[in-house]
């Protein structure tokens, strides 16, 4: 059996919104022109801008993107006629492997952390942050990021009750999954930074210098592109169809669960500059994952839902079980969201069902646009 006539059938046709259209008729000028054309190591600040005004327009986000996967092997239903996590991923890399590739690989999406303010009444906050960046699908090339903070807003009804009655503050220390950071009044504006292979370069040689074997740890750092995230060893490795798995899965890895490598399959889709036969691969990696399994009640930001792939894991301090949890879209196999939501225990506050980190996804696909943001 066709392994998406198999997901069209469970789930139907889907009528494609303004966005998607749009993206389907840039993918086709690109195809008719002949226009040929990481996990991106997003920093992170020991304390974060967060700002609660104007809460009530915060949390909209347009999600869609271009991303598909993989599959060959066409696996049955359920015993209760629902489709396979494992049939679904394969039906996507079908899909990704016939992808047209660009100048750039582009990701458009807001990240948010949930972060625990404490209190007499402890209140729970989503703090976003919206990224938009290009990476080129040629070594030589320029990288370039957009990046900026938007407001936080409380986490759900109940956590902005809470806010209000603790005087809806608009500066207050919370903690997320990986820091204490403090809050303060006022989003930010877009940031660009521009990275050439040079920067790159001289980046490594600007700490290399401070090392006792300075040539031999630039020498270390030239085959070592897994720790030198804009690298342009880095893209090698991510078109690589014999080597991307070591950007996806690094030395270590072998004890990570299955959550925890089905984020950093997510991570590597949503993010790298892979070619579309990798692309392909990677959803077939996730598809060999032992525990994945198809969930329903997921949605994003926006009240967006879609197919849910997920799988469980622990926190590295054993506080706490998680489930990370990849959507895609019926059909067209787009990423729509990424989320790590406690499933057991309490980590740093934040119990059972409480959303720890969330993407969603406003576009991630090739195109030959020059950089800029929406």
């Amino acid at each position: 059996m066709d392994d998406l006539k198999m997901v069209r059938e469970a789930y139907g046709e889907i009528t494609p919104d303004a966005r998607l259209q749009h993206g389907i008729r840039a993918r086709l000028a690109l195809e008719a022109g002949g226009g040929a054309a990481s996990i991106r190591a997003r920093p992170r600040w020991h304390r974060r801008a967060v700002t609660l005004g104007a809460i009530a327009a915060a949390a909209a986000v347009t999600i869609t993107l271009t991303i598909t996967g993989v599959g060959r092997t066409p696996v049955p239903p359920t015993s209760r006629g629902e489709l396979s996590a494992r049939t679904i991923l394969l039906a996507a890399a079908e899909r990704a492997e016939a992808e047209p590739e660009g100048r750039f690989w582009r990701a458009h999406a807001v990240e948010a952390l949930a972060g625990l303010v404490d209190g007499a009444e402890p209140y729970t906050i989503l703090v976003p942050q919206e990224i938009d960046i290009w990476r080129p699908r040629s070594k030589e090339g320029t990288h370039v990021a957009f990046e900026r903070t938007l407001s936080a807003r409380p986490l759900t009804q109940r956590d902005r009750r809470a806010w209000e009655r603790a005087g809806s503050p608009t500066s207050f220390t919370y903690r997320d999954s990986r820091y204490v950071a403090t809050g303060a009044p006022a989003d930010t504006g877009w940031k660009e930074q521009k990275t050439t292979p040079e920067d790159s370069k001289r980046l490594v040689s600007r700490m290399c210098a401070q090392e006792p074997d300075p040539k031999g740890c630039e020498e270390a750092a030239a085959k070592d592109a897994v720790t030198a995230a804009k690298a342009p060893e880095r893209q090698e490795m991510a078109a690589d169809p014999s080597r991307f798995q070591e950007l996806i899965f690094p030395p270590g890895s072998e004890s990570w669960s299955a959550a925890e490598k089905l984020q950093r399959g997510f991570s590597f889709l949503l993010l790298e500059a892979s070619s579309s036969e990798v692309r392909a691969a990677t959803f077939r990696l996730l598809a060999g994952l032992p525990g994945v399994r198809t969930t329903k009640g997921v949605t994003t930001s926006d009240g967006r839902s879609g197919i849910a792939i997920a799988a469980d894991g622990e926190m590295r301090d054993g506080s706490a079980a998680f489930e990370y949890t990849i959507t895609l879209e019926p059909n067209t196999y787009q990423l729509v969201s990424g989320r790590k939501t406690v499933k057991g225990g309490s980590f740093r506050g934040l119990g059972p069902g409480t959303l720890l980190e969330e993407t969603d996804v406003h576009m991630a696909g090739w195109t030959s646009e020059e950089p800029h943001h929406d």
